[in-house]
């Protein structure tokens, strides 16, 4: 499946990744995501690790929604992502506060 793994607007520490547009299995876990995020970004050397790393996508109100590691893409396209018309758009962001980790009361503005 094809899908956009983008950035948080708002985040400052994180890289942008060089190509955005990914292509990969359905069956594929936001863990995994993460795992890759990591490699790809470098931050193993830094210390970042991967349950420091949030994945979201945003609710039609554009509110946050945080995904559980084990949620699969295949589960996100059928459960939350109803436009066929558009590509599945996820966003990351560094986490470090526990309070903040699964954050789901903030707006995507």
């Amino acid at each position: 499946m094809n899908f956009i793994l983008r950035k948080d607007p708002k985040e400052l520490i994180l890289s942008r990744l060089d190509k955005e547009c990914l292509r990969t299995n359905v069956n594929i876990p936001i863990r995994s995501l993460k795992m890759f995020l990591t490699k790809k970004l470098m931050y193993q050397e830094e210390g970042i690790m991967n349950d420091n790393i949030q994945i979201y996508i945003l609710s039609d109100k554009k509110n946050i929604v945080a995904l559980d590691n084990s949620i699969t893409l295949g589960e996100i396209q059928d459960d939350f992502w109803d436009t066929a018309d558009d590509e599945l758009i996820l966003y990351y962001r560094l986490m470090l506060d526990e309070s903040n980790r699964m954050d789901t009361s903030s707006r995507f503005e």
